[in-house]
C-alpha cells in the first residue's frame, strides 16, 4: 500500500464513492430501524451490535439484487414477526425519512466532494443500498452540498437494484465503467469495508480505503488489497492531490 501523498488524482476522470461508512456514518441508523421493527412486531429487544453483524453476514452471503427485501424475509422468519414479508419491507421504507433526518456526512467528506466537483471530476455513488434511501436523503438538508440535494451531487448513482450481484462481486463497479464509457485506469474508488474493496479491485480499479472502525476485523486483508488509505478527509483536503 502506498502513502496517500503519492495518489495522482489528476490522472483520474471518475471518482467513485461507496456510501454507508465511507461518506455517511449510517451503521447505527440501520441497526435502530431493524431493532424497532423487531420490537414492534414481536416484542423482542435485540442487541444492536449483534444485529449489525447478522445483517452484514446476510448481505455478504446473499450476494444478489433486492438484498434488503430478502433481508426483510429473513427477519420475519428468524424472529417470527407478526407481519408479512411485504409489510415488513414497507415498514422499513416508511421509517427511513425520520431516521435519515439524523444522518450526517463523515467529517470533511462534503468539503472533499465539493472540491472534486469544482475541479471537474465526474462523481459516482456505488452502493449496496436501495433507492428508497436516496429518496429519503433528498429531503435531509444536512446532506446537501452548495444547495444541491444528495442525489444531485453525483453524476451517477448505482445501487443494489441495478445489478444482478452486489458487492463483493464487481458488478456495481463494472456498471459504472460501462455508463461512463471509461477504463478502470481512469477511475478511483473510495471504500471502507472489505467487501467493497474486493469489488473494486475485482473490477480492476484502484482503491482508497476510508477509515471505519467497523472494518478493523478485516484490517490485514484490506491493507493487502487497497492501494491507499487515509485517516481523515481533512487530510485529503490538506494534501496537494488536485
Amino acid at each position: 500500500m502506498r502513502p496517500i501523498s503519492q495518489l495522482k488524482l489528476r490522472e483520474k476522470k471518475v471518482i467513485i464513492f461507496d456510501m454507508d461508512g465511507t461518506l455517511i456514518d449510517s451503521a447505527g441508523i440501520w441497526n435502530k430501524i431493524i431493532a424497532e421493527l423487531i420490537k414492534h412486531h414481536s416484542g423482542q429487544e435485540i442487541d444492536l451490535q449483534m444485529l449489525e453483524k447478522e445483517r452484514e453476514d446476510f448481505i455478504e452471503n446473499f450476494g444478489g439484487a433486492n438484498v434488503y427485501k430478502a433481508y426483510s424475509a429473513f427477519l420475519v422468519n428468524k424472529y417470527k414477526l407478526d407481519v408479512s414479508i411485504e409489510n415488513a419491507w414497507k415498514t422499513f421504507k416508511q421509517s427511513l425519512p425520520e431516521m435519515i433526518d439524523n444522518l450526517r456526512f463523515q467529517p470533511f467528506s462534503a468539503e472533499f466532494l465539493a472540491k472534486l466537483k469544482a475541479r471537474g471530476f465526474k462523481l459516482a455513488l456505488a452502493t449496496n443500498n436501495v433507492d428508497a434511501v436516496f429518496e429519503a436523503l433528498q429531503k435531509n438538508k444536512n446532506m446537501h452540498i452548495n444547495n444541491a440535494s444528495f442525489d444531485k451531487i453525483f453524476d451517477l448513482i448505482v445501487s443494489s437494484g441495478d445489478v444482478e450481484y452486489i458487492k463483493p462481486a464487481p458488478d456495481i463497479y463494472l456498471l459504472v465503467l460501462e455508463k461512463f464509457k471509461t477504463s478502470p485506469e481512469e477511475c478511483l474508488v473510495f471504500e471502507d469495508l472489505l467487501e467493497g474493496v474486493r469489488a473494486a479491485k475485482a473490477a480492476g480499479i484502484e482503491v482508497v480505503n476510508a477509515p471505519n472502525p467497523r472494518a478493523d476485523k478485516d484490517r490485514a486483508e484490506i491493507d493487502k488489497l487497497a492501494d491507499y488509505k487515509f485517516d481523515s478527509y481533512k487530510e485529503l483536503l490538506c494534501l496537494d492531490l488536485l
